[in-house]
């Protein structure tokens, strides 16, 4: 038996949420091409979502246990008890499991200490040493640069580590409208779209700073409008925030999201690491330009397409905001490299090889 770490199903969806959630949509789909029964398990206390919408795969409530002890008591009982595999395409693989696959998103927190907490980075680097320890949890990943970046710190996973690519079609799930302009009080092509949270690597900072200055250029945040202290935490004035060319729109469903990248003049990616970029393909499958941080994994994946910028200098931001580029024939070529069907074709491939070599 396979069992699902389901525990994303009941988050927002984000990125490494979004691979979950379409991953375990494929699976289900292509279900003949697995050799195991499948079950998603999910927090008891929790109501079940209702658009999941699966066809083949049990989804199956277990357990009372909050956060992670979820994943580690309830869920590793759950997998035991069954003599099952562990799949966990998001948040944490269960420390009493070991067998299955893991999607490892990035090690950042093990990398870049100093932009989380000294609780999660321990935290994090505990799940991935547990996971490079046993010997039959293979390891799936978003990118080559990622893939380099575990290697280099759990070099055990060299033989057991594959890179599965996100997808795009997701946002073709939508009936996507002007409309939102309204709402939002924007004119089409004439606003930027931001992706960034308020998490401090994902440099929120740098686009206030512009907008601060740029006053005739309206900037839509999605997310959530910092408080008073993580302002300060950024070297901010309280009052940056409260410019009539900067839109919070706290959190807003996928058909919001894609409606107002659809209808932006460009999308701006201000991260200072990544894994992938999904806010980067989402935006190029809606025809919608880019302005990317020059990172490694952005420059690997999008080089051709988008506008980079260095994510530590407002006046290159600003600079490429005057000279925006977007070529429509390179971002199709681009797009068809990606796509869901296409991750789950590597997928099952991993799960061959774990057949072929009694992984499980």
């Amino acid at each position: 038996m396979i069992v699902i770490n389901g525990k994303f199903l009941l988050q927002n969806i984000t990125g490494t949420q979004r691979v979950a959630f379409e991953l375990l949509k494929k699976m289900d789909e292509y279900y003949s091409h697995f050799n195991d029964k499948i079950v998603v398990a999910v927090p008891n206390r929790e109501k079940i979502p209702e658009n999941l919408c699966l066809k083949n795969i049990l989804l199956i409530p277990i357990g009372n246990l909050k956060g992670s002890l979820w994943e580690h008591i309830n869920l590793a009982r759950f997998v035991q008890k069954n003599d099952a595999i562990c799949f966990s395409f998001s948040g944490a693989f269960p420390l009493f499991v070991k067998r299955g696959v893991y999607y490892l998103h990035d090690i950042h927190p093990i990398q870049y200490k100093q932009y989380f907490s000294r609780r999660y980075s321990i935290y994090q680097k505990i799940i991935v040493n547990h996971v490079s320890k046993a010997k039959d949890i293979f390891v799936l990943t978003n990118s080559e640069h990622t893939k380099l970046n575990i290697l280099r710190w759990f070099p055990s996973l060299k033989e057991r580590i594959s890179i599965v690519y996100p997808g795009w079609e997701h946002t073709k799930r939508y009936n996507l409208s002007d409309e939102v302009c309204v709402k939002w009080g924007v004119k089409k092509h004439q606003y930027y779209v931001v992706l960034a949270t308020l998490t401090k690597h994902k440099n929120l900072e740098i686009v206030l700073k512009v907008a601060s200055e740029e006053k005739d250029k309206i900037f839509v945040i999605i997310g959530q409008k910092p408080s008073n202290q993580v302002l300060r935490s950024l070297n901010l004035q309280v009052n940056t925030i409260d410019q009539k060319n900067i839109i919070f729109t706290n959190y807003i469903n996928d058909e919001g999201v894609f409606s107002l990248i659809k209808y932006a003049k460009a999308v701006i990616v201000p991260s200072i690491f990544e894994g992938f970029g999904l806010p980067i393909l989402e935006s190029l499958s809606l025809q919608t330009p880019v302005i990317a941080s020059k990172i490694e994994a952005f420059q690997e994946l999008f080089s051709d397409v988008v506008t980079f910028f260095d994510p530590f200098n407002v006046s290159s931001l600003k600079e490429a905001l005057e000279n925006l580029k977007f070529d429509e024939d390179k971002a199709k070529n681009l797009l068809e490299k990606y796509s869901w069907e296409r991750a789950i074709l590597s997928l099952i491939k991993v799960y061959k090889i774990m057949r072929e070599h009694n992984y499980f």
